[in-house]
């Protein structure tokens, strides 16, 4: 195995253990993440009736934008009078606080309330999200990049005593004849094919080609050779 071959080997044993490791870490991490911070509770509800509805406001130990609430509302003598699941909004500047207005047939006759559950509580400057957001963004690049790395290839061919090695790298691309470079091609954007090309003592004309995927196909005297 020559020194190229090497490389690439090694390169791609490199950006896997990168790969799978950042993966990995982007489910730890939110799970701990999430263990560690402080879990959203009710810390106080307050009701009032306006002219129209029937509002109310319940207070979070944590900064809060909004909340589904499953509430229920009762009139003289503790009778039912209707349950509903609603979405509370932040109250103003209130960073702790949601707040919603009721209106249903008999909402003026509302003399109590009592909140059931509370679900799908969206945290202002929710950290959780940003940082699952920059784990997903991190994968998706060192994804391509590890793509970008298997389409590095290197090929080795022997003819009359001659060690053939062509390299086509991300940027850089070369051929080497008994370990002499003799010809290379480097570029960052390419639109055809690399064609590298040397003669041998003989005037035996050697050709590698790299196609756009990187593939090398390798002529002598313009017959392709394996």
């Amino acid at each position: 195995m020559v020194k190229e071959q090497i490389k690439i080997l090694r390169s791609k044993i490199i950006w896997i253990f990168i790969f799978v490791l950042t993966i990995a870490l982007s489910f730890v991490i939110p799970i701990l993440h999430y263990e560690k911070a402080e879990k959203p509770s009710i810390v106080s509800a307050s009701g009032h009736k306006n002219e129209y509805s029937y509002e109310v406001e319940i207070e979070f130990n944590v900064p809060v934008e909004s909340c589904d609430v499953q509430i229920s509302f009762y009139g003289k003598n503790d009778t039912l009078l209707h349950t509903e699941t609603t979405t509370f909004f932040m109250d103003g500047d209130a960073k702790n606080s949601l707040e919603a207005s009721f209106v249903f047939e008999g909402s003026e006759n509302i003399y109590g309330y009592k909140i059931i559950e509370f679900s799908k509580v969206k945290l202002k400057n929710d950290t959780e999200s940003y940082i699952i957001f920059c784990f997903i963004a991190t994968d998706i690049i060192l994804f391509v990049v590890l793509l970008c790395v298997f389409t590095r290839c290197c090929r080795v061919y022997y003819y009359n005593d001659n060690e053939i090695i062509v390299y086509a790298g991300l940027f850089h691309n070369y051929m080497k004849i008994n370990r002499v470079k003799v010809d290379e091609y480097n570029s960052w954007i390419r639109f055809t094919p690399i064609v590298l090309c040397c003669p041998l003592k003989d005037e035996t004309i050697i050709q590698a080609t790299i196609s756009l995927s990187n593939r090398i196909a390798l002529k002598v005297n313009n017959r392709l050779f394996e």
